[in-house]
């Protein structure tokens, strides 16, 4: 049982609700599931050949040839007790393309009219603009422009593109020809005109923290001084949304940063901005506050259309500004296939390399990811999100929080009859990484395993947000496995604070291993989280320990921190 919270507050934002099963609606078709989408273009109405002139921002993802070598190091380190991580640069020369062949890439790209904008140092991807002209007759493709139903414009190609033979050893993969969204995220809120003190909906940043066991710490000054938590956004915020939040709870603005990672992302000035996905940006922020209000926090943005997460991450590590990055946006394992997971899993372990602790929401339409969020059912396939499987990265399930009498309990959160739910499974092409191996996880297969972790992801009660919708702010109740994704970011902000100031540091990178050390030791494991062992979806169900809903449970935050102090060498 978790603690009950204080008297619970109606977080009156701006005297305006709205229901999250519209919110939910109108997000899901701005945010359709997808990742590769091919050429398909049912639905777009033909407006003609795209402009040659039109100048196309491109990501250009590379060929990693130290990968299996950078793996085995990143396993090494996770064995190791004092792991010593690498800067991108370092990684870059010991493991990406040689520098000298990437020069001769970058100079024939520019003879055929792309150039190139941007070169990570880790050497997993580069970034670069060409007309319509110059990536036709490169890539041998032909674009097309086409009107959307919502009445925008998009270019769709007539094919994949065609990586020309003496580029072929150098770039694994052209996106920026389909300007089409590609991620979806899910955020939902419960219709404040349903609340009622059974279902009373919202909590303030300090309820939120009280009910997860953060007290000790808020208490010993932890407030997520000095740590830094990046945010990846495929969206921008109106501009009042989290200033109106902060002054409600009278607590900082977020972010304290903004990194824009070029193809920019629309903002509120231009006609062009659409309102729906940025209900998730304010979500993640004002999550991330709730629980760390002194941590700095890096708002890094770009345009929702080909390869958006992989610009964002590389960008993360290429600065080497923040230890923790939430991520609340994804695709469809099934709809991605396997060489597109591949192309991308460079820079997640890059960033894994260079000392980022990544948590990615695990989806929200329960074990059929490739469905979207406005009720959809049709696609039956088993498949899970990505980049929540990575093997770099930490997948966050969700839970529902229940009142009963004084106390609260969590299950898996699954809406009734419904397909909206915590997502999770097995992974279809992604191999099962060392730490999943021999441990608490016990699944058919030898495939990465999702969700590590969960946390709260209903909007029956949850932290009460504020987001820009028709025109004003408003209250939602925060949800969907995207809510938990920025929950445990935050979390993991104090438990870093505190473990560098009593147990001597952090090994930033390191902390999927940690947990599932805990995971191992019973005892440790219910000092360190809430085991979640009710509920289900349609095809799994909770269980003590592990399970592919919940994975290893949610936080009791100090109590996870003191676990962790033990398994460090100051410890």
């Amino acid at each position: 049982m978790l603690a009950v919270a204080a008297t619970l507050t109606l977080a009156l934002l701006a005297g305006t609700t709205v229901s999250g099963a519209t919110a939910r609606r109108e997000a899901s078709r701005a945010n359709t599931a997808g990742a590769p989408r091919g050429t398909p273009t049912g639905g777009l109405d033909p407006i003609g050949h795209a402009d040659p002139a039109e100048m196309l921002p491109l990501t250009l993802l590379l060929h990693f040839p130290g990968a299996a070598e950078l793996e085995q190091l990143v396993a090494a380190q996770h064995r190791s007790e004092n792991p010593q991580w690498l800067t991108p640069a370092q990684i870059g020369a010991q493991f990406g393309l040689p520098s000298e062949r990437l020069d001769v890439a970058v100079a024939r790209l520019a003879q055929a009219g792309i150039t190139v904008t941007q070169r990570f140092d880790q050497r997993t991807a580069i970034l670069a603009t060409g007309s319509v002209r110059s990536v036709e007759r490169l890539f041998h493709v032909t674009l097309g422009e086409y009107r959307t139903s919502d009445g925008a414009h998009v270019i769709v190609p007539s094919a994949d593109p065609k990586i020309p033979a003496d580029l072929a050893d150098v770039i694994t993969q052209v996106d920026g020809l389909d300007t089409r969204p590609v991620f979806h995220s899910g955020t939902a809120a419960r219709d404040v005109a349903r609340q009622s003190s059974t279902t009373p909906g919202f909590l303030d940043p300090q309820q939120l923290a009280h009910i997860y066991g953060a007290d000790a710490l808020t208490k010993a000054g932890i407030d997520g001084r000095g740590e830094t938590v990046a945010v990846l956004s495929l969206a921008t915020l109106h501009g009042e949304e989290v200033d109106k939040w902060a002054s409600y709870f009278t607590t900082k603005t977020a972010p304290d940063d903004e990194i824009v990672v070029q193809p920019a992302a629309p903002t509120s000035d231009q006609p062009n901005w659409d309102a729906n996905p940025a209900i998730e940006v304010a979500l993640d922020l004002e999550m991330v506050r709730a629980l760390a209000p002194a941590a700095t926090i890096l708002n890094y943005s770009t345009r929702n259309h080909g390869s958006a997460m992989d610009r964002i991450v590389n960008q993360v590590a290429q600065d080497h500004r923040a230890s923790i990055l939430s991520m609340s946006w994804g695709s469809c394992e099934l709809q991605n296939g396997p060489e597109r997971l591949r192309n991308s899993e460079p820079s997640y372990a890059a960033a894994e390399a260079s000392g980022v602790d990544m948590f990615a929401s695990s989806g929200d339409v329960g074990p059929y990811d490739c469905n979207n969020q406005n009720g959809d059912t049709s696609d039956r396939h088993l498949s899970v999100d990505y980049p929540a499987s990575s093997s770099s990265v930490l997948g966050v399930g969700g839970t529902t929080l229940l009142q009963n009498g004084s106390s609260l309990s969590e299950s898996v959160w699954q809406e009734p009859q419904s397909a909206i739910g915590a997502g999770g499974g097995i992974s279809l092409y992604l191999p099962r990484p060392s730490w999943q191996l021999d441990s608490v996880v016990h699944a058919n297969g030898t495939t990465r395993v999702v969700p590590d972790v969960a946390g709260p992801a209903s909007d029956l009660l949850n932290l009460a947000i504020g987001v820009w919708y028709k025109g004003r702010v408003v209250k939602l109740v925060a949800s969907g496995t995207s809510a938990a994704a920025p929950f445990w970011a935050g979390s993991m902000a104090l438990v870093k604070q505190y473990l560098r100031a009593n147990a001597g540091g952090f090994p930033d990178g390191s902390l999927k291993t940690l947990l599932y050390q805990i995971g191992d030791d019973p005892t440790a494991y219910a000092a360190a989280f809430h085991d979640t062992k009710e509920g289900s979806n349609e095809q799994y169900a909770a269980a003590p320990g592990w399970d592919p809903i919940t994975g290893l449970g949610s936080p009791d935050i100090s109590g996870l921190a003191a676990q962790l102090r033990t398994l460090l060498p100051r410890g």
